[in-house]
């Protein structure tokens, strides 16, 4: 996984760096400055961003590697490897360039995110297209969900939860609702444990708030529930990757509908974890690239779902699971009867 909280140092004429600091505005960084700033380094890591501070910074107490120096020029010959001259470079993509070389994650450039509109949305969404047509995927079917596996399967038995309502999050969703949602995800879990003999799961949902603002432009904003058999916890995402979480009711959920989220089940169907903070830095695909490490899938950006579909794997996990479902059909509980069986007959 690429490195967030780095720290960036910018280095030439005040008002060259600052022509280059106006310009470096992406998700996962936070300019500090040398006095006038509000923004401590230590809040900048704590929400998981990367600093771009100038050579006057001193109060580096939480910074424990070294800087990444970069030299800010107008047309002058550089006496630096990393360098940006404001005449000749795209100050964005140079900046880009320098972070991946050290890889640094710094997320999208702001001017890559918009306020999404649901309503719009809906015209074009994937999944609500999907739907719409006999989807060959399909492994399950209830009256406001379906279940199938995900493009970017990099691991057989890698389900989505798709609500059949175009909500933005499991957040919007009424009570009931809700309620046959967790009747979904029980179901799901049995069916994968008869396929995979998978008795853990971790079982997350990136949220999109109901205004979509800050999510890239070409964000999925259809809510999507990912599970996946695996050992990985919120506690393990919490004291190894530093990201905080607060524990919450599912039946709380609501309360959390404003804002984008990542959330993460607990121990219970009742326990859950969250992170809303819309000043914390959640890298695109998170807990995928957790996912993918534990598995030690390869090439490093497999997770990345836009460029490594895995198409082969996700038509095997459908056969997978529907034939578990043909061979054990006497002995499966009833609900998942009537919610497979169409799925069995196509």
């Amino acid at each position: 996984m690429k490195k967030t909280r780095n720290l960036f140092v910018l280095i030439g004429q005040a008002s060259d760096v600052s022509k280059v600091i106006a310009d470096l505005q992406f998700k996962g960084t936070t300019f500090v400055g040398s006095k006038t700033s509000n923004t401590t380094p230590q809040e900048v890591f704590d929400n998981n961003k990367s600093i771009i501070c100038t050579q006057n910074l001193s109060d580096l107490q939480c910074i424990h590697e070294a800087p990444i120096r970069i030299q800010v020029t107008s047309g002058s010959l550089p006496t630096l490897p990393d360098y940006i001259d404001i005449t000749t470079d795209d100050i964005v993509s140079k900046f880009q360039d320098i972070a991946t070389k050290y890889d640094c994650d710094i997320g999208d450039h702001k001017s890559n995110s918009s306020g999404l509109d649901k309503s719009a949305g809906i015209t074009n969404c994937s999944y609500c297209k999907l739907f719409s047509n006999k989807s060959e995927q399909l492994i399950y079917k209830s009256a406001n969900f379906y279940v199938i596996p995900t493009l970017g399967e990099f691991i057989t038995g890698y389900l989505l939860i798709i609500p059949v309502k175009h909500v933005m999050s499991i957040a919007e969703l009424d009570n009931a609702e809700r309620e046959e949602f967790i009747d979904v995800l029980n179901d799901v879990k049995y069916i994968l444990n008869l396929t995979y003999n998978s008795p853990s799961f971790l079982v997350w949902e990136n949220g999109t708030g109901n205004s979509g603002i800050g999510k890239a432009k070409n964000s999925v904003v259809h809510s999507h529930v990912h599970i996946a058999p695996s050992m990985i916890t919120p506690c393990i995402v919490q004291s190894f990757y530093g990201l905080t979480l607060k524990q919450i009711c599912f039946s709380d959920l609501p309360k959390y509908n404003m804002h984008s989220y990542l959330l993460i089940r607990g121990d219970d169907d009742n326990t859950w974890f969250i992170n809303d903070n819309p000043n914390v830095y959640i890298p695109r695909q998170f807990i995928r690239q957790l996912l993918a490490e534990e598995y030690s899938i390869t090439p490093d950006d497999a997770w990345n779902w836009r460029t490594h579909p895995f198409r082969e794997l996700m038509f095997q996990t459908t056969n997978e699971i529907l034939t578990a479902l043909k061979n054990n059909w006497h002995s499966l509980p009833d609900r998942i009867k009537t919610n497979t069986e169409q799925c069995l007959s196509d």
